[in-house]
Protein backbone atom coordinates (compact mmCIF):
# COMPACT_ATOMS: atom_id res chain seq x y z
CA UNK A 1 0.00 0.00 0.00
CA UNK A 2 1.37 3.36 -0.88
CA UNK A 3 1.31 6.21 1.54
CA UNK A 4 0.79 9.76 0.42
CA UNK A 5 1.82 12.99 2.13
CA UNK A 6 -1.79 13.92 2.33
CA UNK A 7 -2.20 11.47 5.20
CA UNK A 8 -0.24 13.90 7.52
CA UNK A 9 -1.93 17.02 6.26
CA UNK A 10 -4.23 19.19 8.19
CA UNK A 11 -7.23 17.44 6.75
CA UNK A 12 -6.63 14.53 9.14
CA UNK A 13 -6.16 16.58 12.44
CA UNK A 14 -9.77 17.18 13.23
CA UNK A 15 -10.23 13.52 13.55
CA UNK A 16 -7.50 13.33 16.42
CA UNK A 17 -8.33 16.61 18.24
CA UNK A 18 -10.71 14.99 20.77
CA UNK A 19 -7.86 13.12 22.56
CA UNK A 20 -5.61 16.13 22.95
CA UNK A 21 -8.50 18.15 24.27
CA UNK A 22 -9.23 15.54 26.87
CA UNK A 23 -5.64 15.55 28.02
CA UNK A 24 -5.60 19.29 28.18
CA UNK A 25 -8.85 19.36 30.18
CA UNK A 26 -7.47 16.86 32.68
CA UNK A 27 -4.33 18.91 33.12
CA UNK A 28 -6.30 22.14 33.62
CA UNK A 29 -8.59 20.43 36.11
CA UNK A 30 -5.66 19.26 38.20
CA UNK A 31 -4.05 22.64 38.08
CA UNK A 32 -7.27 24.28 39.23
CA UNK A 33 -7.76 21.67 41.95
CA UNK A 34 -4.24 22.22 43.30
CA UNK A 35 -4.74 25.95 43.16
CA UNK A 36 -8.01 25.69 45.04
CA UNK A 37 -6.47 23.40 47.68
CA UNK A 38 -3.57 25.78 48.12
CA UNK A 39 -5.94 28.73 48.51
CA UNK A 40 -7.98 26.83 51.08
CA UNK A 41 -4.88 26.01 53.11
CA UNK A 42 -3.74 29.61 52.92
CA UNK A 43 -7.10 30.83 54.18
CA UNK A 44 -7.02 28.36 57.08
CA UNK A 45 -3.52 29.49 58.02
CA UNK A 46 -4.53 33.15 57.90
CA UNK A 47 -7.60 32.44 59.99
CA UNK A 48 -5.52 30.65 62.64
CA UNK A 49 -3.06 33.53 62.76
CA UNK A 50 -5.92 35.96 63.03
CA UNK A 51 -7.36 34.02 66.00
CA UNK A 52 -3.98 33.93 67.76
CA UNK A 53 -3.30 37.63 67.27
CA UNK A 54 -6.81 38.40 68.48
CA UNK A 55 -6.27 36.46 71.76
CA UNK A 56 -2.96 38.16 72.48
CA UNK A 57 -4.42 41.57 71.77
CA UNK A 58 -7.20 41.06 74.38
CA UNK A 59 -4.93 40.05 77.31
CA UNK A 60 -3.07 43.38 77.71
CA UNK A 61 -6.39 45.18 77.66
CA UNK A 62 -7.75 43.10 80.61
CA UNK A 63 -4.62 43.47 82.83
CA UNK A 64 -4.33 47.28 82.96
CA UNK A 65 -8.10 47.57 83.37
CA UNK A 66 -7.86 45.81 86.82
CA UNK A 67 -4.85 47.73 88.37
CA UNK A 68 -5.78 51.39 88.17
CA UNK A 69 -9.30 50.95 89.64
CA UNK A 70 -8.32 50.09 93.34
CA UNK A 71 -5.57 52.74 93.39
CA UNK A 72 -7.93 55.65 92.71
CA UNK A 73 -10.01 55.52 95.97
CA UNK A 74 -6.83 55.51 98.18
CA UNK A 75 -5.75 59.07 97.34
CA UNK A 76 -8.81 60.92 98.64
CA UNK A 77 -8.83 58.96 101.94
CA UNK A 78 -5.94 60.70 103.92
CA UNK A 79 -7.15 64.28 103.54
CA UNK A 80 -10.62 63.28 104.75
CA UNK A 81 -9.44 61.81 108.16
CA UNK A 82 -6.48 64.12 108.89
CA UNK A 83 -8.47 67.16 110.01
CA UNK A 84 -10.89 65.02 112.03
CA UNK A 85 -8.06 63.62 114.27
CA UNK A 86 -6.10 66.85 114.64
CA UNK A 87 -9.03 68.97 115.81
CA UNK A 88 -9.58 67.52 119.36
CA UNK A 89 -5.87 67.01 120.22
CA UNK A 90 -4.76 70.65 120.78
CA UNK A 91 -7.72 71.29 123.08
CA UNK A 92 -6.63 68.71 125.75
CA UNK A 93 -2.95 69.77 126.26
CA UNK A 94 -4.05 73.38 126.44
CA UNK A 95 -6.20 72.55 129.47
CA UNK A 96 -3.67 70.14 131.09
CA UNK A 97 -0.75 72.60 131.04
CA UNK A 98 -1.93 74.81 133.97
CA UNK A 99 -2.06 71.77 136.34
CA UNK A 100 1.71 71.91 137.09
CA UNK A 101 1.44 73.68 140.47
CA UNK A 102 3.82 71.76 142.81
CA UNK A 103 6.47 74.52 142.73
CA UNK A 104 4.88 76.79 145.36
CA UNK A 105 4.05 73.78 147.55
CA UNK A 106 7.68 72.61 147.89
CA UNK A 107 8.91 76.08 148.72
CA UNK A 108 6.90 76.26 151.96
CA UNK A 109 8.43 73.28 153.84
CA UNK A 110 11.99 74.30 152.93
CA UNK A 111 11.59 77.65 154.67
CA UNK A 112 10.25 76.15 157.93
CA UNK A 113 13.50 74.54 159.25
CA UNK A 114 15.38 77.87 159.08
CA UNK A 115 13.81 79.41 162.20
CA UNK A 116 14.46 76.20 164.16
CA UNK A 117 18.18 76.28 163.33
CA UNK A 118 18.42 79.96 164.20
CA UNK A 119 16.69 79.43 167.55
CA UNK A 120 19.16 76.72 168.64
CA UNK A 121 21.79 77.85 171.15
CA UNK A 122 25.33 78.42 169.80
CA UNK A 123 27.44 75.26 169.70
CA UNK A 124 30.49 76.95 171.17
CA UNK A 125 28.62 77.72 174.40
CA UNK A 126 27.75 74.05 174.92
CA UNK A 127 31.29 72.86 174.28
CA UNK A 128 32.94 75.50 176.45
CA UNK A 129 30.57 74.77 179.34
CA UNK A 130 31.28 71.01 179.31
CA UNK A 131 34.38 68.95 179.86
CA UNK A 132 34.62 65.60 178.06
CA UNK A 133 35.68 62.40 179.79
CA UNK A 134 35.63 59.49 177.32
CA UNK A 135 34.94 55.94 178.56
CA UNK A 136 37.45 53.14 178.70
CA UNK A 137 37.66 50.75 175.73
CA UNK A 138 34.59 48.56 175.76
CA UNK A 139 32.38 46.32 173.66
CA UNK A 140 28.61 46.54 174.13
CA UNK A 141 26.08 43.96 172.92
CA UNK A 142 22.44 44.77 172.19
CA UNK A 143 19.23 42.88 171.51
CA UNK A 144 17.47 44.64 168.64
CA UNK A 145 13.76 44.41 167.76
CA UNK A 146 11.86 45.95 164.85
CA UNK A 147 8.30 45.13 163.79
CA UNK A 148 8.41 41.79 165.62
CA UNK A 149 11.80 40.74 164.20
CA UNK A 150 14.86 40.22 166.41
CA UNK A 151 18.51 40.95 165.62
CA UNK A 152 21.85 41.46 167.36
CA UNK A 153 24.15 44.49 167.44
CA UNK A 154 27.66 45.23 168.71
CA UNK A 155 29.22 48.61 169.57
CA UNK A 156 33.03 48.56 169.91
CA UNK A 157 34.88 51.57 171.33
CA UNK A 158 38.68 51.96 171.45
CA UNK A 159 40.92 54.98 172.12
CA UNK A 160 44.71 55.26 172.39
CA UNK A 161 47.41 57.87 171.83
CA UNK A 162 44.99 60.66 171.01
CA UNK A 163 43.00 58.69 168.40
CA UNK A 164 39.88 56.59 168.51
CA UNK A 165 38.02 53.92 166.56
CA UNK A 166 34.33 53.22 166.92
CA UNK A 167 32.30 50.53 165.19
CA UNK A 168 28.62 49.59 165.22
CA UNK A 169 27.15 46.60 163.38
CA UNK A 170 23.70 45.01 163.47
CA UNK A 171 23.20 41.47 162.19
CA UNK A 172 20.13 39.39 161.41
CA UNK A 173 20.65 35.60 161.40
CA UNK A 174 24.33 36.19 160.77
CA UNK A 175 23.82 38.65 157.89
CA UNK A 176 25.02 42.21 158.34
CA UNK A 177 22.14 44.71 158.13
CA UNK A 178 24.10 47.89 158.77
CA UNK A 179 27.73 48.60 159.61
CA UNK A 180 29.05 52.00 160.69
CA UNK A 181 32.67 52.95 161.33
CA UNK A 182 34.00 56.21 162.82
CA UNK A 183 37.63 57.16 163.35
CA UNK A 184 39.35 60.38 164.37
CA UNK A 185 41.18 62.26 167.11
CA UNK A 186 40.59 62.89 170.81
CA UNK A 187 40.56 66.52 171.99
CA UNK A 188 39.79 68.35 175.23
CA UNK A 189 36.17 68.74 174.10
CA UNK A 190 35.74 65.11 173.08
CA UNK A 191 35.73 63.27 169.76
CA UNK A 192 36.82 64.92 166.52
CA UNK A 193 35.89 62.55 163.66
CA UNK A 194 38.06 62.38 160.56
CA UNK A 195 36.20 59.70 158.59
CA UNK A 196 32.79 58.07 158.87
CA UNK A 197 31.51 55.21 156.70
CA UNK A 198 28.22 53.37 156.43
CA UNK A 199 27.45 50.11 154.66
CA UNK A 200 23.87 48.87 154.43
CA UNK A 201 22.83 45.47 153.15
CA UNK A 202 22.44 45.48 149.38
CA UNK A 203 24.15 48.88 148.99
CA UNK A 204 27.69 50.06 148.45
CA UNK A 205 29.69 51.74 151.20
CA UNK A 206 29.44 55.52 151.50
CA UNK A 207 31.89 57.74 153.38
CA UNK A 208 31.98 61.19 154.98
CA UNK A 209 35.28 63.08 155.47
CA UNK A 210 35.93 65.83 158.02
CA UNK A 211 38.66 68.00 156.48
CA UNK A 212 40.12 70.29 159.15
CA UNK A 213 42.53 71.95 156.69
CA UNK A 214 39.75 72.98 154.30
CA UNK A 215 37.24 73.47 157.12
CA UNK A 216 34.74 71.34 155.15
CA UNK A 217 32.75 68.12 155.36
CA UNK A 218 32.73 66.19 152.09
CA UNK A 219 30.70 63.18 150.96
CA UNK A 220 31.72 60.31 148.68
CA UNK A 221 28.32 60.27 146.93
CA UNK A 222 28.96 63.74 145.43
CA UNK A 223 26.48 65.55 147.67
CA UNK A 224 27.38 69.23 148.20
CA UNK A 225 30.03 69.71 150.86
CA UNK A 226 29.17 71.44 154.15
CA UNK A 227 31.10 73.84 156.31
CA UNK A 228 32.85 72.10 159.18
CA UNK A 229 31.50 73.38 162.52
CA UNK A 230 33.14 73.07 165.92
CA UNK A 231 32.21 69.87 167.73
CA UNK A 232 30.90 68.11 164.58
CA UNK A 233 30.06 64.42 165.04
CA UNK A 234 28.74 61.59 162.89
CA UNK A 235 25.88 59.10 163.22
CA UNK A 236 28.02 56.76 165.34
CA UNK A 237 30.35 59.06 167.30
CA UNK A 238 27.55 61.20 168.80
CA UNK A 239 26.71 58.34 171.22
CA UNK A 240 30.20 58.28 172.78
CA UNK A 241 30.47 62.08 172.58
CA UNK A 242 27.33 62.54 174.70
CA UNK A 243 28.56 59.86 177.13
CA UNK A 244 31.87 61.74 177.42
CA UNK A 245 30.10 65.06 178.10
CA UNK A 246 27.81 63.44 180.67
CA UNK A 247 30.81 61.91 182.48
CA UNK A 248 32.87 65.11 182.34
CA UNK A 249 30.35 67.39 184.08
CA UNK A 250 27.25 65.51 185.22
CA UNK A 251 26.02 68.32 187.49
CA UNK A 252 25.31 70.60 184.52
CA UNK A 253 23.29 67.94 182.69
CA UNK A 254 19.97 68.47 184.40
CA UNK A 255 16.44 67.85 183.24
CA UNK A 256 15.34 70.40 180.62
CA UNK A 257 18.83 71.27 179.43
CA UNK A 258 19.48 71.21 175.66
CA UNK A 259 22.77 70.19 174.04
CA UNK A 260 23.22 70.96 170.35
CA UNK A 261 25.67 69.03 168.18
CA UNK A 262 26.32 69.14 164.42
CA UNK A 263 25.81 65.54 163.27
CA UNK A 264 26.86 64.34 159.82
CA UNK A 265 25.33 61.46 157.89
CA UNK A 266 26.55 60.15 154.53
CA UNK A 267 24.95 63.03 152.61
CA UNK A 268 24.51 66.08 154.89
CA UNK A 269 25.51 67.89 158.09
CA UNK A 270 22.73 69.22 160.34
CA UNK A 271 22.20 70.42 163.90
CA UNK A 272 20.76 67.95 166.35
CA UNK A 273 19.25 69.33 169.58
CA UNK A 274 19.25 66.83 172.46
CA UNK A 275 16.84 67.47 175.34
CA UNK A 276 17.83 66.06 178.71
CA UNK A 277 14.83 64.38 180.32
CA UNK A 278 14.14 62.57 183.57
CA UNK A 279 15.98 59.52 184.84
CA UNK A 280 14.16 56.23 184.35
CA UNK A 281 14.43 52.69 185.64
CA UNK A 282 14.73 50.28 182.72
CA UNK A 283 14.15 46.53 182.70
CA UNK A 284 16.89 45.56 180.24
CA UNK A 285 18.24 42.13 179.22
CA UNK A 286 21.31 42.98 181.26
CA UNK A 287 19.11 43.68 184.30
CA UNK A 288 17.37 46.59 186.03
CA UNK A 289 19.26 49.77 185.16
CA UNK A 290 18.84 53.45 186.07
CA UNK A 291 19.42 55.70 183.06
CA UNK A 292 18.96 59.32 181.94
CA UNK A 293 16.90 59.78 178.79
CA UNK A 294 17.96 62.17 176.03
CA UNK A 295 15.52 63.03 173.23
CA UNK A 296 16.14 64.39 169.74
CA UNK A 297 12.90 65.53 168.10
CA UNK A 298 12.40 65.53 164.30
CA UNK A 299 12.72 68.97 162.68
CA UNK A 300 11.17 68.16 159.30
CA UNK A 301 9.32 65.46 157.42
CA UNK A 302 10.95 61.99 157.39
CA UNK A 303 13.37 62.93 160.20
CA UNK A 304 14.17 60.37 162.88
CA UNK A 305 13.08 60.62 166.47
CA UNK A 306 16.16 59.59 168.48
CA UNK A 307 15.87 58.44 172.10
CA UNK A 308 18.99 57.35 174.03
CA UNK A 309 19.28 56.26 177.67
CA UNK A 310 22.68 56.78 179.39
CA UNK A 311 23.51 54.85 182.58
CA UNK A 312 25.57 56.75 185.20
CA UNK A 313 26.59 53.45 186.83
CA UNK A 314 28.16 52.30 183.53
CA UNK A 315 30.25 55.43 182.81
CA UNK A 316 27.21 56.97 181.09
CA UNK A 317 27.39 54.44 178.27
CA UNK A 318 24.24 54.13 176.12
CA UNK A 319 22.18 51.22 177.46
CA UNK A 320 19.14 51.72 175.22
CA UNK A 321 18.73 53.31 171.76
CA UNK A 322 15.34 53.75 170.12
CA UNK A 323 14.95 55.16 166.60
CA UNK A 324 11.54 55.99 165.14
CA UNK A 325 10.92 56.95 161.51
CA UNK A 326 8.59 56.18 158.61
CA UNK A 327 10.03 52.65 158.45
CA UNK A 328 8.99 51.78 162.01
CA UNK A 329 10.62 51.61 165.45
CA UNK A 330 14.05 50.07 166.04
CA UNK A 331 14.72 49.36 169.71
CA UNK A 332 18.20 48.30 170.89
CA UNK A 333 18.62 47.22 174.55
CA UNK A 334 21.89 46.37 176.26
CA UNK A 335 22.34 42.63 176.76
CA UNK A 336 26.06 42.38 177.60
CA UNK A 337 29.26 44.35 178.23
CA UNK A 338 32.91 43.35 177.80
Amino acid sequence: MRVNKSDFSGADLPKRSPRWGLYLAVVVFHVLALAGLNAALTLNRLAAQAEQSFDVAILPQDAPAQNPQPAKPETPTPPQYAPAKSDPLPAEPAEAAPIALPAPVTAAPESTPAPVAAAAPPISQDLQALRAMPPEPVQLRYNVTKDGDSARANLTWQSREGTYELGYEATYFGFSIIKQMSSGKMTATGLAPVRFSEKRRGRSEQATHFDQAKNAVTFSNNHPEAKLAAGSQDRASFLIQLASLFAGQPDQLKMGQVITLPVASVDELELWAFEVQASESLALPIGETQAIKVLRRPRRAFDQTVEVWFAPALAYLPVRIRLTDSGGVTDSQLSGKE
